[in-house]
């Protein structure tokens, strides 16, 4: 049999992925206000997304 097709998947789309708190542990661990360390690797998270769009 040939394969014909692969699928990949980074995860939350075909496959349901739990929630990551590293970002509250890490706020509460640096003693920063919530939101940081979001906010800081949103331009990361913004380069790393797709959009049809």
């Amino acid at each position: 049999m040939t394969i014909r097709a692969a699928v990949l998947d980074v995860g939350g789309v075909l496959e349901i992925t739990p929630a990551m708190d590293f970002d509250a542990r890490w706020e509460d661990d640096l003693g920063l206000p919530p939101g940081t360390v979001l906010q800081r690797l949103d331009d990361v998270f913004a380069a790393g997304a797709r959009s049809a769009g």
